[in-house]
């Protein structure tokens, strides 16, 4: 009961972390405007978005 008490626990640890973590990053992006641009367009123009896109 309790390693399964842990667990729980640990989970909601790591998905706030993880959270946390993306959020930071998005932040980051949000305040440098052509880090975040070139990212966009990389994704934009990737190979695998545009196979994506045609299905």
């Amino acid at each position: 009961m309790e390693f399964f008490n842990n667990s729980i626990l640990f989970l909601k640890y790591s998905n706030e972390i993880l959270e946390k973590i993306v959020n930071h990053t998005i932040d980051r992006f949000r305040n440098n405007t052509t880090v975040y641009r070139r990212f966009k367009n990389e994704i934009l123009h990737s190979r695998f978005f545009r196979q994506f896109l045609s299905y």
